[in-house]
């Protein structure tokens, strides 16, 4: 006899049991975004203005919908009044990040 584990148990419980359980499940995936002080706002931008000039590809993790993303291009501009980068991916789109949402930064 193959146990089934918890499916067999999947018939007795109610749709909104099984949204519930589901929507718990994901709040308990998200992570808590942490902001980067004001010196390593600095030394952040400074990199970034480097990567610019010098066409360097980059390597960032940055949160996305309260996860951990990974991402690698290079940056086509910066906006320094909003704080944002767009970053040309090595799959040819274009993605607009937050600089307040990046975790790490370094160069490829």
């Amino acid at each position: 006899m193959i146990d089934r584990g918890n499916k067999k148990w999947a018939g007795f419980m109610l749709f909104e049991h099984r949204t519930a359980l589901r929507e718990l499940y994901i709040e308990q995936q998200q992570e808590e975004e942490k902001e980067m002080d004001e010196h390593a706002y600095e030394e952040f931008d400074r990199l970034l203005i480097r990567a610019l000039e010098e066409r360097r590809e980059v390597e960032m993790t940055y949160y996305k919908d309260g996860r951990k993303n990974r991402t690698r291009g290079h940056i086509v501009s910066l906006n320094k009044q909003q704080r944002t980068i767009h970053l040309q991916e090595e799959q040819g789109k274009l993605l607009t990040l937050s600089s307040r949402y990046i975790i790490t930064f370094d160069f490829a």
